[in-house]
């Protein structure tokens, strides 16, 4: 999951810590964030975005001081799990293709109890791994 920045320098993935101000302080742990060692460029990874703001959304925070993005990110949960390995992008592809595959599972019993909620859920982890496993395969 490597890129190169306008700087020249490759990019890396890392788990940061956000600290954000809203109605009082909250603190968002393991947010996959773009960072350039070179020039200090940082940017959160834009395939978890979608995934930050439906955090940030009033019904989630509601009176929270801290939040741990992997509950609710697929990328930083994968990024938690493997925290210790380098692992190869096309294990990467695999790991996050099976894991499409558990939660088209989990859709289908969700559609069929009719739990809208985690339906929509489990449709927002599954476009972010989309979008992860897009930016993978353009980079590898």
């Amino acid at each position: 999951m490597e890129t190169i920045c306008s700087c020249g320098s490759v990019l890396h993935l890392q788990l940061c810590q956000l600290t954000l101000a809203h109605s009082a302080p909250l603190v968002i742990h393991h947010v996959p964030v773009i960072h350039c060692d070179q020039c200090n460029h940082s940017e959160v990874y834009s395939a978890v975005k979608e995934t930050l703001y439906h955090v940030l959304a009033p019904s989630q925070v509601k009176d929270a001081s801290e939040l741990d993005f992997e509950a609710y990110s697929e990328c930083a949960r994968y990024l938690m799990l493997s925290a210790s390995d380098s692992i190869p992008l096309d294990q990467c592809i695999d790991d996050f293709c099976d894991r499409m595959d558990d939660l088209l599972d989990l859709l289908g019993f969700a559609m069929s109890s009719n739990d809208q909620e985690w339906s929509e859920d489990i449709q927002r982890r599954l476009r972010e791994i989309h979008v992860i496993v897009q930016t993978v395969h353009h980079f590898s």
